[in-house]
């Protein structure tokens, strides 16, 4: 998988964005065309299900790329902000959702700009496969707790660590290891289609996405783990909510 697969190096927010503005017109494609079906039929629903049960006056969006997800959660409550590092996708998102009154679509690294909102400005969240493509996950866990207020509820979707190596087909790498943070570099794509366009996503245990976000005073409602089928999940969604 040498030519697939391969160990990575730390990223800053302007790497991550170069990589995802390579990216950001086929992956508005796949999901506009639904060829994408794990986030149209199993990501999309999740997500949705955990927001649209809570009402909310603002909500969040990290990592929002073109948009898809907070147009659909548009539907259930006030203001919604998304924001991501990539300028092509947030351009994507502002040419599909102009009209849509109640979205707005910011381009920066969450993290600085947190440093420039009010404390408990959202009392919601959604990130949606992000949290896996920031390099620090400490101070997003620390930014997103500044920013959301109160019993605030997080949501938040990430390749599934125990499952996602073997179904890519880099856990018997010898750079890999469950229990470490690694930088990985892969060709992107999804079940239907394969991209020439490489990206980065962290890989971490699950125990240190719940122990990092607790210590940032988030406490965990629940988590599943999903997939097209049970025996070999390829997602998990956590619940938190802000204590």
């Amino acid at each position: 998988m040498s030519d697939e697969q391969r160990l990575g190096r730390m990223k800053s927010p302007s790497d991550i964005a170069r990589e995802w503005d390579g990216l950001a017109a086929d992956r508005h494609r796949q999901i506009e065309t639904s060829i994408d079906t794990s986030f149209l039929n199993i990501l999309l629903p999740a997500v949705r299900n955990e927001i649209s049960s809570n009402a909310f006056d603002r909500l969040l969006d990290v990592g929002c790329g073109s948009g898809h997800l907070a147009r659909d959660l548009s539907h259930y409550g006030g203001n919604i902000v998304g924001i991501d590092v990539s300028h092509e996708s947030i351009a994507l998102a502002r040419e599909s959702y102009s009209v849509v009154t109640n979205l707005e679509f910011l381009q920066g690294d969450v993290i600085q700009w947190s440093k420039t909102v009010d404390v408990g400005t959202f009392d919601a969240c959604v990130a949606n496969m992000s949290l896996s493509c920031v390099a620090d996950l400490p101070e997003l866990a620390l930014a997103l707790s500044k920013l959301m207020k109160l019993g605030g509820r997080l949501v938040a979707s990430i390749p599934h660590p125990a499952f996602w190596p073997k179904y890519w087909g880099y856990e018997s790498e010898s750079w890999f290891s469950y229990g470490e943070e690694v930088a990985v570099e892969a060709r992107f794509r999804i079940g239907a289609e394969n991209t020439d366009h490489w990206a980065t996503h962290f890989h971490r245990p699950i125990s240190q996405y719940i122990n990092q976000f607790s210590s940032a005073g988030f406490g965990l409602s629940r988590i599943q783990e999903l997939g097209p089928n049970t025996r070999e999940p390829r997602f998990a969604v956590f619940t938190w909510i802000r204590g």
